[in-house]
C-alpha cells in the first residue's frame, strides 16, 4: 500500500486525559449519524456564538444539508476525522484542498463533556500532517473562539 494511502485509514490514539479515547478517520455510512450530530452541534454552538457577538442572526444549517456535504471533506481531497471517548462520539474535525497547494481546516468541534483533555489539539496535529501529505503550503483556519 502506498504510505499515502496507508496514511489516510490510520487510526490514531488521542494526545488526551480523556480515558479511551481514539481519533480515526469517519467511515462513509457506518459513522455518518454522528458526524453529523457532531457538526450539528458545532453549527448551533457557532451561531449562538456569532448572535450574541456580533448581532448575525442567520439560522444553523439543517442536518440533511450536512448529510449532503459529507464528502466534500472526504479523500482524495479531504478528510474527515471523527474523534471518540470511550467509545462514543466527543468530537469531529474536516479538512479539505482548495487548491493544490492550499488547504482549509473545517468543523473543529470537540463535546463540552470531553473539552480541556486535549482532544482538539490532537485532532488539529491529524489534520496538519493530513495537509502536509497533500503537499498544502498554506493551510488555512476559521475559528470561532470558545
Amino acid at each position: 500500500m502506498p504510505d499515502a494511502e496507508r496514511h489516510s485509514s490510520e487510526t490514531f490514539p488521542a494526545l488526551s486525559n480523556a480515558g479511551d479515547s481514539v481519533i480515526r478517520d469517519a467511515t462513509p455510512g457506518a459513522d455518518d449519524d454522528a458526524v453529523v450530530q457532531l457538526i450539528s452541534d458545532y453549527m448551533t454552538w457557532a451561531q449562538e456564538r456569532l448572535a450574541n457577538e456580533l448581532g448575525v442572526d442567520e439560522p444553523p444549517a439543517q442536518p440533511a444539508d450536512i448529510r449532503d456535504h459529507l464528502d466534500d471533506y472526504r479523500g482524495p481531497k479531504g478528510r474527515l476525522l471523527l474523534a471518540e471517548c470511550d467509545g462514543k462520539p466527543a468530537g469531529v474535525g474536516a479538512l479539505r484542498m482548495l487548491s493544490d497547494d492550499i488547504a482549509e481546516i473545517k468543523r473543529m468541534y470537540v463535546t463540552p463533556a470531553w473539552r480541556d483533555r486535549h482532544l482538539g489539539s490532537a485532532m488539529l496535529d491529524r489534520l496538519l500532517e493530513a495537509a502536509r501529505w497533500g503537499h498544502a503550503r498554506i493551510v488555512r483556519l476559521d475559528t470561532c473562539r470558545s
